[in-house]
């Protein structure tokens, strides 16, 4: 294979190397803030689920020391 021909193919291996890399960043960026909105909403349940268990041990006390 001639050089010319040789230089080409290993830029247009290289352009598609880089197209793939760019695309995998974009990816990238795109997961990261799909986990960002899942952790914080995770988050907010999550605070939710204990200020809940907390007012319900706050409604057995009475309960318990009524028996």
């Amino acid at each position: 294979m001639e050089i010319p021909k040789l230089q080409y193919c290993l830029d247009d291996i290289n352009s598609q190397i880089r197209a793939i890399g760019d695309g995998l960043l974009m990816l990238n960026k795109k997961v990261d803030r799909k986990f960002d909105v899942f952790e914080s909403a995770n988050s907010k349940e999550h605070r939710l689920i204990i200020q809940m268990i907390t007012e319900l041990r706050e409604e057995q006390e009475p309960l318990k020391h009524a028996k």
